[in-house]
């Protein structure tokens, strides 16, 4: 048996939950799109193309592959990439100002000594675990060992913090 599936995707829709989102957010607060796996399926360079067309300036991405993706096709938007902050991408990140997720000391030193072998600056968030169980900073302690490692990091650029709703699916 042959299936008849189709998938339509309608950028105007995806154009109307951001103007809508924009709506609900006070003036001066940017909304940054999630456009990871391929924008959930959708299609992320066409998704960030049409989203950047109506001012959307931050973009976040799970892996730098796809942040280097967005770069190849012109995208000079912010790009956070979710994913903690590895040796094996650290170049890539700095390389291609990609915004990278940090939460332990060791990933800020890496960053630092990457950007400063570069002559670049690295651009980071922190992560914050605020009940997800995944990455980020748990505790007090964990962040004051990492505001040390950024105070001392003369090539790293905070530019933000996040988390991610421990259940998004309760109000309580």
């Amino acid at each position: 048996m042959l299936r008849q599936n189709e998938i339509i995707i309608d950028l105007g829709a995806i154009r109307h939950n951001y103007r809508l989102m924009r709506t609900q957010v006070p003036q001066g607060v940017r909304v940054m799109a999630v456009v990871k796996a391929n924008a959930y399926g959708h299609g992320m360079v066409e998704v960030v193309k049409t989203l950047a067309a109506d001012g959307c300036n931050d973009f976040a991405v799970a892996i730098p592959e796809e942040g280097v993706t967005l770069r190849e096709q012109g995208i000079t938007a912010n790009i956070l990439v979710l994913g903690a902050a590895t040796e094996l991408a650290a170049e890539t990140a700095v390389r291609e100002q990609l915004t990278q997720t940090v939460f332990e000391p060791s990933m800020v030193q890496l960053l630092d000594e990457t950007a400063a072998a570069l002559g670049k600056s690295a651009l980071v968030h922190i992560k914050l675990d605020t009940g997800m169980g995944r990455i980020g900073l748990r505790t007090e302690g964990e962040a004051d060992e990492l505001a040390s490692a950024l105070a001392n990091a003369k090539n790293v650029q905070v530019t933000g913090i996040y988390t991610h709703f421990a259940d998004a699916d309760h109000l309580e």
